[in-house]
């Protein structure tokens, strides 16, 4: 009787923990995987292993009924920007994220090469939704930020949220806000990433989206510089996006405008871009919104796309311009990019 008992409660421990790491596994998004054309990562934010890997989607069906769970909630009450400090988003800017580690091995010596290239502002990735700490590399971003201030640079923090675990979306916001150096500095601006799709209910994922929103604003205060880099205005996996909610929110709009994904040459990434701009005016309402354009994938374009690009932020006084990212730009698609002022 006494194997039998030991037998028993043996199983029954077994059968608590398999039912613990079930939850933990419906509650937390997979480790995010980088998306790769060739060796290069294609898109800003990784995405989960069961996202379809496509360029421009189609929507998810909408929920014809929606669950408890999803009921409508109260009208959320979010502060609205003030006071803009656009310096961050000005003119030329380069990215780098958590995927390419090169960058990373000697801060002050990427810091230097992008100065070198014209670089106005670097924006540094401090997590992603499968990250296990709030700022991947805190050490390596204080160095970031002190190497560009000393040469009169400005950094841009931004971190990606997946709106499935909203609790920890926030956590490594937060996180990006409040970070300091050791000497005290600190982002001149925080970006969020708002692409991942993982939430299919278009009203959830814009309901989590905006209450995240209100409470990264909350610790921010209204007159930090907030960035939102939103999906290509192009794009259908993400119908009935909040462009005014969010226009009222942000200080500067961030367009994922990637027409590597959709056109090449100077006339069509000139028209594209352009196209990005004028949607986001004409959906936020705001003709004077503050825009930054993100052009595409920088070893997948070309010098003219490249001049074209350039052309049309100047024509369509966008704020600044950049590509993605600073290890695979080319020496020639850097020649035109310098053409911004």
């Amino acid at each position: 009787m006494a194997t039998e008992d030991i037998r028993r409660a043996a199983l029954a421990v077994l059968a608590v923990f398999a039912a613990h790491t079930f939850a933990v596994m419906l509650t937390e998004p997979l480790q995010p995987a980088v998306i790769r054309s060739s060796r290069h990562p294609v898109a800003m934010a990784a995405v989960a292993p069961r996202m379809k890997v496509r360029p421009v989607v189609h929507a998810p069906k909408k929920d014809p009924i929606r669950t408890v769970a999803e009921a409508k909630p109260k009208k959320l009450s979010i502060p609205l920007a003030s006071g803009p400090d656009l310096t961050a988003y000005q003119g030329l800017g380069s990215w780098i994220d958590l995927f390419d580690r090169s960058p990373w091995r000697n801060p002050s010596w990427t810091v230097r090469r992008m100065a070198h290239r014209g670089v106005r502002t670097i924006y540094l990735q401090t997590a992603t939704y499968g990250s296990s700490a709030p700022i991947v590399w805190p050490k390596k971003v204080g160095e970031f930020i002190a190497s560009a201030h000393r040469r009169k640079m400005t950094v841009v923090g931004w971190s990606v949220p997946s709106f499935k675990t909203p609790e920890k979306d926030f956590w490594r916001a937060r996180a990006g806000v409040n970070f300091r150096t050791g000497a005290g500095e600190r982002f001149d601006s925080f970006a969020l990433d708002i692409e991942s799709d993982i939430v299919d209910n278009i009203w959830l994922r814009n309901h989590r989206l905006l209450d995240l929103t209100r409470k990264v604003r909350k610790v921010a205060g209204a007159g930090y510089t907030l960035g939102a880099i939103i999906p290509d205005t192009h794009s259908r996996y993400w119908p009935d996006f909040p462009y005014k909610e969010v226009a009222a929110r942000y200080q500067v709009i961030v367009p994922m405008a990637y027409s590597t994904f959709q056109t090449h040459g100077y006339k069509g990434v000139r028209t594209y871009t352009a196209s990005n701009i004028r949607t986001i005016r004409k959906e936020t309402g705001n003709p004077k919104v503050a825009i930054h354009v993100i052009g595409g994938i920088a070893d997948d374009v070309g010098v003219p796309a490249a001049r074209g690009f350039i052309r049309a932020i100047k024509d369509n006084h966008a704020l600044g311009a950049s590509l993605y990212d600073f290890p695979i730009t080319s020496e020639a698609t850097w020649k035109e990019l310098t053409a911004l002022p």
